[in-house]
């Protein structure tokens, strides 16, 4: 059986990095270029709402908000009430979504290439990652347990250099004696 005959066409101007990538990404498919762009388009989805990565995302942000916020006090040897906990747990389910839209919005950026990347887009999602890991290094300044800190550290990949703006993760050991 014979495929419809397809009249009708779609047409976007492309950058060489852009069109690059597309014939990339079709010859991986083992497709002719017109071939995967129509079956990527054909596949895009339709919902305008978060999809299932960003739903996964956000819960494991929250997840993440609620451990280190534990683990910290618990390091401190102050104990969880209760309502401190809802608090804890209501706080993190209120801004999970937006943090994974932040979270997500930065990786984008990222990926992009200098040329492709508007400077105010790139600087708004730069921002935001300073300033989530601003908060992780205030944890890790104000704690003087040092399990407490190597922990947090790793959260914001400082760990293997050891430092974090000039506080040091490894437990200093004294010389030893001959």
């Amino acid at each position: 059986m014979k495929p419809p005959l397809r009249t009708k066409s779609v047409g976007t101007k492309l950058s060489e990095a852009e069109f690059a990538l597309l014939e990339e990404r079709a010859r991986g498919a083992g497709l002719r270029l017109a071939e995967w762009v129509r079956e990527a388009l054909l596949a895009a989805p339709v919902e305008s709402g978060p999809d299932a990565a960003e739903v996964a995302l956000a819960e494991v942000l929250a997840l993440r908000s609620l451990l280190l916020n534990l683990h910290f006090r618990a390091a401190k040897g102050e104990p969880v009430a209760e309502s401190e906990m809802r608090g804890l747990i209501e706080r993190a389910d209120g801004v999970k979504m937006q943090r994974a839209r932040e979270r997500l919005a930065a990786v984008r950026a990222e990926s992009k290439t200098d040329e492709e990347t508007e400077p105010e887009e790139a600087s708004a999602a730069h921002s935001t990652l300073l300033s989530s890991n601003r908060s992780v290094i205030s944890r890790v300044k104000s704690t003087k347990n040092f399990s407490t800190r190597a922990f947090l550290a790793t959260r914001i990949g400082r760990r293997s250099s050891g430092q974090i703006h000039g506080f040091s993760t490894t437990p200093r050991t004294p010389p030893t004696e001959r």
